[in-house]
This record gives C-alpha cells, sequence and structure tokens, in this order.
C-alpha cells in the first residue's frame, strides 16, 4: 500500500522506491543539502509525476529558523513567494510548515490565515502542518479555525497512549485531515501499532530514511 512521506532533498526517494509513495512532501530548504537548480528540482518533480507521486514542497513559515529577524509582513511575503514559485516554476503543490507562533514570539492570527488563504488561492490542494491537538493553542493554532480552511496535518508524535488516543481523536473529529506519525525514535512494533488505529484514514510519515529502516 502506498503512503505519505515527509521528506529532507538529501534523502529523497529513489524512482525505484517511488512504487511505495502516493504523496511525497520535500524540504527544500535544509541549510546543506538543497537542489543545485530550479532545473534539478524540476527534473525531480517531472520524475515524480511520472511514477504516480504527487510532489509537495515544504514552505517555512513564522517559525522557522530561516526566518529569525523578519517581521511579521516580511515573512508573510517570503511566503507568498515561495508559494508563487512552487506552483507556477516548479509545478508542485505547496505543504506550510512552520505556520505557527515559537516559544519566544506570538504571530498574530491574521498573518497566519493570510498565508494559509493565499496559499488555497494558488492551490486548492495545497495542505499545513499543524502541532498537536494538546499544543496547538500555546502556538497560536486554532484547530478549528485551521481545519476549516486547508487540510491539516497533525503532528501525532509519540510512542504512548496519549498518542493512540490523539489517534482514534483525530481519525473520529477530523476526518479529512492527515496526521503525521513519526518514524524515528520508535519500535516497528509501536508504528505497527499506530498504523493499525488510522489504517483506514489518509495519514503521513516523518521521516522517509526512517521509515526504511523500520
Amino acid at each position: 500500500m502506498k503512503q505519505n512521506f515527509w521528506t529532507w532533498w538529501v534523502y529523497k526517494p529513489t524512482e525505484e522506491e517511488m512504487k511505495y509513495i502516493n504523496e511525497l512532501y520535500i524540504d527544500i530548504d535544509s541549510k546543506w543539502h538543497q537542489p543545485k537548480t530550479d532545473e534539478e528540482l524540476i527534473d525531480y518533480i517531472d520524475i515524480c509525476k511520472i511514477c504516480s507521486v504527487e510532489p509537495y514542497i515544504i514552505v517555512n513559515c513564522f517559525a522557522s529558523a530561516n526566518n529569525i529577524g523578519l517581521t511579521f509582513k516580511e515573512v508573510v511575503q517570503k511566503a507568498k513567494d515561495k508559494i508563487d514559485y512552487v506552483v507556477d516554476i516548479i509545478k508542485a503543490h505547496p505543504v506550510l510548515d512552520y505556520i505557527r507562533s515559537s516559544k519566544d514570539i506570538k504571530v498574530p492570527t491574521k498573518y497566519i490565515y493570510e498565508v494559509i488563504d493565499y496559499s488555497l488561492e494558488k492551490d486548492s490542494e495545497a495542505k499545513s502542518s499543524i502541532m498537536s491537538l494538546w499544543k496547538a493553542w500555546y502556538f497560536n493554532q486554532n484547530y478549528t479555525e485551521f481545519y476549516k480552511r486547508i487540510t491539516i496535518c497533525p503532528m501525532v508524535y509519540g510512542t504512548g497512549l496519549f498518542t493512540k488516543l490523539s489517534l482514534i481523536i483525530h481519525k473520529l473529529l477530523y476526518p479529512k485531515c492527515y496526521p503525521c506519525i513519526r518514524a524515528w525514535g520508535i519500535t516497528n512494533k509501536e508504528f505497527c501499532t499506530q498504523i493499525s488505529i488510522i489504517k483506514d484514514h489518509k495519514y503521513t510519515i516523518w521521516k522517509w530514511n526512517d521509515w526504511k529502516k523500520l
């Protein structure tokens, strides 16, 4: 069965490995590993499409280390420019990440929603990460508003009973979301247990390279 994965550019799946993938969310902004040219990225996106893999490019927002020191308006414009680049030039879908406050800086919701709404204006298939159900409020993410506006990928990370409960809640109350479970720091048995809880529900896995080790 094909699954949806998050990955860094440096660990991107090969053409042969794409047979395991349905949607692929790619971070191309790592400090150390990025596509050398637009052409290299476009060629890889084309391979994804040929292999029936739906390609997404991660758009890092307010809480990203790459945006430290920028004003809220500057981050909004940077995110919009990146969305334009992803949709118009790379011909992929945008998936928003770090679209939240940080521990030190509270982002007004109007800026958060401006980026979300813009991404959907450009591409109706756009998605967004969101913190866990229990932490989102602290980072100025409103589950109800996010869920109404865009397809969300809740970061349901963990290995205990609380995590399993969270997966059940998301499956029952947020049927259109894509819970993101982790493939690192987890046993194969626990990972399979979590998958069994949401096996009839769409979900994503972070990260591709760790999943291969499982």
